[in-house]
């Protein structure tokens, strides 16, 4: 006979009343309903139907085969660690291969539980071989490390060496220490879908007795929960059939509902309740196969080892509460775990405990009930990296002892770089300076030997260090001093010195006949060599000095570019601050001046510096006294201590001859306001109330009206002082003059610039009225010559576009199919032609292939009304060609719009080379 499927089988029957359906098929009916069926005439036959032992017997013959393919399948797995580097692992994987192939046959397969508890045992072999690869891995680093240790200990210390023997002994007990053999898998407890501890029911009482119920009644609800989580909408009905099927079952089976199922009937009812579970097994199975996708069939039909052990790695990683019994049901709870976990590790986040969502959480969670360790853990790789972390130490000191030798090494070599230095230096006409500390320093390292303690080389060659560049600097300087630079390198630190530029090219500086230096304008370029601003008291010392060639510099000023020395007019060298400049800076210096770009002007020393503070102070007190006793006429400045650079010139006049005066002063009068100086015109009371308010730096009046001022401040306690310069009547007579000189000369040059400009115009209008004058004669000439040529083009044009656009020929049309194209468009848009006046606008020749051709260029004008719109246009167009007579041919025709044409026309002359016979350009 035929399984549900319709493959036949081989199985125990029965004989049953049936009738046949509207196919042919025999279907079963029961007593009842076959006697009614009967009395409607309907034929009654007899059945074979297979009988429930027979079916059991069948269904367990199926599930054996599928076990022995499983335990197929785990030989295959099994397999690859007869080959492994671990002899546990490999005489752990012979054992278990030699098991798993006497553990059954076709005859007598394997039981589900014995099949389970061989995985549970690949399980542990694959946890074992990754424990075993660690050791392994961990031994193979440290061996090479010990190598490593153990022939640099060859040479080390004696206290180094006995650490390393000390090692590897330790090394040698823990590689002679045996493996403890794998503790037993403890097989796996499988409880039904319900709490045996609370069971009432016959039917919970009878499945809670039998291990094989326990596990189909699990079996049963996978698929079902799968069911209930992919279809929410059907879950009552579900619940409904699931209802059904246990009632079915226990009316079947003889179960009561209440009370106990007899002793003598309980072994006939677990072998029936067993064909039952089993079958509806297979229908949700086959159901979750028929509707839904691989991964809901992967969760269906997994075992139910794997399915609890799943749940219980979801607990422990803390997606399910650890108050949760693991049951093995997935419900709501179950179903939310499995969805996070999915999000997490970026996997499809359906709910569904999919092949791939079980990989991905073995891969991620341990299983402590099974993991390697857990069964199998000697200890022996923690020892292992121990000992590696100690050799890793040992090691350290291996490297910082040969640091340490090495360091040593190079010190002795730097004191004797440093012998050798001296010594040379000291051979050399050394600064006194450099002299001092070279031979202070060479007479300690007389000292010192070999055997000098690390502390006492140390300190020498760090002293050697600081003073290496300096000494190299020295030598390379003072091989460069000659008799003729010695004077830019010798003398007191505090001497400024200025160079100047002698090449005879400066900007500014020369010498003239008598060989005097003079400066040809007032702009000077100077620079200085070295970085730092002069003291205000060193460049008031300085302008001084250069006042002898009516110089005056503005600080700061620049630093110099070596590179180009010779751009400058003057170099000023502050000689304490240059000599810490580079060596090879100043050797550059020594050798511009030792070539001769350069030579030493003049020196400004410190003790100038002080007699002008001090001249300048006598000064302030005698512009004190002059403007306190009224004893000369005249005029002051009084400084305020405040932050404005503004000059209140109270009640002078003429005020541009007095700031004239005072900008003479500029230099100082900046340092002192702390800015440039602003001049402000005031009266002497408004002068005195912007002092008060800090807006005047400074107040300037006669002798007079500052002594009225004066008093006024230090009735006020407003510290002031006087500066030291008194400006005579004669001087600010002197200045006025010297403005009006100026202003006469400013109005005559602008009267000169003016009569210029207007003898330059002049001359251009002539010039350009004669080029036009000339231009045109040379246009008349070239038209008489070429114009019967050119005329003729100009009708024959005219004719030409005048028959195209009247009607009466194409060939323009053909020629400018552009012209062609746009009036078309005109007449379809009912515009009409009134005139058309063709003129020439260019004649003359162009190159083609080596020939000389003539071209012409001509402007028409079509005229044009529209009757509909009521309106006239007017359109201009610039066409051209290339006549061939010699091959009959109009060649590079030209058309384009009057009003867009230039750019094109000009375009056009320059590709086809064409040369004006009738314009003169």
């Amino acid at each position: 006979m035929a399984d549900e499927t319709g493959a036949p089988v081989a199985t125990m029957c029965d004989q049953a009343l049936g009738r046949r359906d509207s196919s042919g098929k025999s279907v079963v009916v029961d007593g009842r309903a076959a006697v009614d069926l009967h009395l409607t005439g309907t034929p009654i036959v007899i059945v074979d139907v297979e009988s429930p032992d027979g079916r059991q017997q069948r269904l367990a013959r199926v599930e054996g085969r599928q076990r022995l393919v499983e335990l197929a399948r785990l030989r295959t797995e099994v397999e690859p660690y007869r080959d492994s580097r671990s002899d546990v692992v490999r005489a752990q994987s012979q054992t278990l291969l030699r098991r798993v192939s006497t553990a059954g046959t076709a005859d007598n397969p394997p039981s589900q539980e014995a099949v389970e508890a061989f995985r549970r045992e690949r399980l542990q072999l694959a946890q074992i071989e990754q424990v075993e690869m660690g050791r392994l891995a961990a031994l193979d680093k440290l061996s090479s490390l010990k190598a490593r240790v153990e022939q640099r200990a060859a040479l080390a210390a004696t206290e180094l060496r006995g650490e390393a023997a000390g090692l590897e002994a330790e090394f040698v007990a823990i590689v002679n220490q045996p493996l403890p053999k794998p503790k037993p898998v403890a097989p796996a407890k499988i409880e039904p879908s319900f709490d045996c501890a609370k069971s009432k029911l016959p039917i919970e009482k009878v499945i809670c007795g039998d291990d094989g119920l326990k596990r189909l009644d699990l079996e049963m609800f996978q698929p079902y929960y799968v069911l209930r989580h992919l279809i929410p909408a059907q879950r009552e009905e579900l619940k409904q059939e699931a209802f059904d099927q246990s009632r079915v079952a226990k009316e079947r089976c003889g179960v009561p509902e209440k009370g106990a199922v007899p002793p003598k009937r309980l072994a006939g009812a677990v072998s029936c309740l067993t064909g039952e579970y089993r079958r509806n097994r297979d229908f949700w199975r086959a159901r979750v196969e028929r509707e839904f996708p691989l991964t809901a069939r992967e969760e269906a039909s997994r075992s139910v080892v794997d399915h609890l052990r799943l749940q219980g790695l979801l607990q422990t990683a803390g997606y399910i509460p650890a108050s949760d019994t693991v049951d093995g049901i997935y419900g709501g709870g179950t179903r939310v775990a499995i969805a996070a976990f999915q999000t997490a590790e970026g996997l499809p986040s359906d709910g569904v405990m999919s092949s791939a969502t079980a990989s991905r959480l073995d891969q991620r969670i341990p299983d402590a009930a099974s993991s390697g360790k857990a069964a199998w853990d000697s200890g022996t790789t923690t020892r292992i990296v121990a000992l590696h972390a100690r050799y890793t130490a040992l090691q350290a000191k291996f490297d910082r002892a040969d640091a340490a030798l090495a360091r040593r090494q190079q010190q002795l070599a730097s004191l004797a770089e440093a012998r050798r230095t001296i010594d040379g230096a000291l051979a050399l006409p050394l600064p006194a300076r450099w002299r001092t500390v070279a031979e202070r320093f060479g007479d300690e390292l007389k000292t010192s030997s070999s055997e000098s303690d690390d502390a006492t080389v140390a300190r020498l060659v760090g002293e050697f260090e600081s003073l290496k560049d300096g000494l190299s600097e020295a030598a390379t300087v003072t091989k460069a001093l000659t008799a003729k630079n010695r004077v830019l390198f010798e003398g007191p630190e505090d001497d400024i010195l200025i160079l100047h530029n002698d090449t005879g090219n400066a900007p500014s500086v020369v010498r003239n006949i008598k060989g005097d230096l003079v400066f040809e304008s007032t702009r000077t370029i100077a620079c200085q060599p070295h970085p730092g601003a002069l003291e205000a008291s060193r460049v008031r010392a300085l302008n001084a000095t250069l006042k002898d060639w009516n110089q005056s510099l503005k600080f700061p000023i620049p630093r110099c570019d070596l590179r180009m020395i010779t751009a400058n007019d003057l170099v000023i060298v502050a000689r304490g601050q240059w000599l810490k400049e580079k060596g090879g800076d100043i050797v550059t210096l020594l050798s511009a001046l030792d070539s001769g770009l350069l030579a030493v002007m003049a020196t400004s020393t410190a003790s100038q510096a002080q007699a002008l503070v001090q001249a300048e102070a006598v000064r302030a007190l005698e512009v004190e006294a002059a403007v306190e006793k009224g004893s000369q006429p005249g005029f002051a400045l009084a400084l305020l201590e405040t932050r404005s650079s503004v000059i209140c010139m109270a009640g002078v006049d003429p005020r541009e001859a007095h700031e004239q005066v005072l900008r003479a002063h500029a230099p100082q009068l900046t340092e002192e306001l702390k800015g440039p100086p602003t001049f402000v015109a005031t009266s002497v009371e408004a002068s005195f109330i912007a002092s008060k308010r800090g807006q005047c730096g400074a107040v300037y009046a006669s002798g007079t009206e500052l002594q009225t001022v004066a008093a006024a401040l230090r009735r006020d306690n407003l510290p002031f002082r006087y500066f030291p310069v008194w400006v005579s009547p004669v001087e600010v007579e002197a200045s006025q003059k010297a403005l009006a000189d100026a202003k006469a000369r400013d109005v005559q040059q602008e009267a000169d610039r003016r009569r210029r400009v207007d003898d330059e115009k002049r001359l251009a209008s002539e010039r350009n009225q004669d080029e036009k004058t000339l231009k045109a004669q040379r246009q008349a000439d070239l038209q008489r010559e070429h114009g019967a040529l050119a005329r003729a083009f100009e009708g024959a044009l005219g004719n030409e576009m005048k028959e195209f656009v009247e009607g009466r020929s194409e060939r323009a049309g053909v020629k400018y199919p552009a012209l062609a194209l746009w009036l078309r468009s005109q007449l379809q848009d009912r515009w009409e032609l009134m005139t058309v006046e063709t003129e020439l606008v260019d004649y003359g020749v162009s190159e083609f292939k080596g020939r000389s051709l003539e071209t012409a260029f001509a402007r028409t004008n079509l005229k044009m009304r529209n009757r509909i719109l009521g309106e006239y246009r007017t359109h201009c167009f610039v066409t051209a060609f290339v006549s061939d007579k010699e091959f009959s041919m109009d060649r590079e025709p030209f058309v384009e719009a009057c009003d867009q044409a230039e750019k094109s026309i000009l375009t056009y002359r320059q590709g086809q080379r064409f040369t004006s016979r009738w314009l003169v350009p």
